[in-house]
């Protein structure tokens, strides 16, 4: 009988374990799904017509990880415009982490990188931000450091 319960129970502990797996890996191709509809080049256009920011500006924030003016805050509502639109931050301003992990590794160029799940937590962690703009800025500016330190491109 005892054998019987044993098995039973491990039968139950793996099942359980497929489930969370297998809502995991849904929750993830929803993100990938998601992330597919995303055109970018139309969404940089789509909120620099309500947030204008020169290239030169977007080029050295997605090589710095930071802008040159932190207090430029259009700059910043461009930014959070841009993961507004794609759904990475909702109404609320919460995170949507599978979207944000999935959009990581496609922008700027389709990149493996090492521990991306740690890299998307910690950034996502401890946002305070209260002002929208603000918590995209922080979150996005935290993630391209972070992208640019794993890839070796650290500045």
């Amino acid at each position: 009988m005892e054998s019987a319960m044993k098995t039973l129970l491990v039968v139950c502990v793996a099942a359980l374990g497929f489930l969370v797996a297998a809502e995991i890996s849904e929750s993830m191709s929803r993100a990938e799904e998601a992330a597919a509809k995303i055109n970018l080049p139309e969404l940089f256009e789509e909120c620099n017509e309500t947030f204008p920011i020169p290239k030169v500006t977007l080029n050295y924030f997605f090589s710095h990880g930071r802008l040159q003016n932190e207090n430029d805050y259009v700059a910043k509502c461009f930014i959070h415009c841009l993961t507004d639109r794609s759904g990475e931050i909702d109404s609320e301003g919460d995170f949507d982490v599978d979207l944000i992990k999935v959009m990581t590794r496609r922008f700027p160029n389709e990149t493996n990188i090492e521990g991306l799940s740690e890299m998307v937590d910690k950034c996502v962690a401890g946002r305070g931000e209260t002002d929208f703009c603000e918590r995209a800025y922080g979150l996005v500016s935290c993630l391209v450091k972070e992208k640019l330190a794993r890839l070796g491109h650290s500045h």
